[in-house]
């Protein structure tokens, strides 16, 4: 990004897609990922692409002090459940919960998740029907 105009991002976007895509074989995933190039603002991808490389995210997390609640289903080799774990060890407060699903079923996971939180109060932190889906952490001292 750092030496490729926004004007030629613009014009080659969808074909650099389905270059750097070709070998995904979680078809709804790819769909996801064409949809959100098409949807993209040159300019506006290259300056968040150019500050993300200078961002380390890993260093930040031990400094989040509220309660996070991390969630991971589907599978997916690009994304593999120990990263999200590792990640979640490292917020002080982060939770983790894996809610093992298909695919195709991640949008609908994702909105029954949204409702049941919608349901407890401040007080309770995790609805009870996602609570058996908690992975206890074992974090280092």
């Amino acid at each position: 990004m750092v030496v490729v105009p926004a004007f030629v991002y613009g014009i080659l976007r969808l074909v650099l897609a389905n270059i750097v895509l070709a070998g995904m074989k979680n078809q709804a995933q790819k769909e996801r990922v064409i949809d959100f190039v098409k949807g993209s603002t040159p300019w506006k991808w290259r300056k968040s692409s150019l500050q993300n490389v200078k961002f380390n995210m890993k260093s930040e997390l031990p400094k989040i002090e509220e309660e996070i609640f991390l969630f991971h289903g589907p599978y997916d080799q690009h994304h593999p459940d120990e990263v999200f774990e590792e990640i979640t060890k490292k917020i002080p407060k982060g939770r983790y919960i894996y809610m093992l699903s298909k695919e195709e079923k991640r949008e609908i996971l994702n909105g029954v998740i949204g409702l049941e939180f919608a349901k407890v109060t401040e007080k309770e932190k995790v609805p009870k029907s996602l609570a058996q889906f908690e992975i206890n952490l074992k974090r280092e001292k």
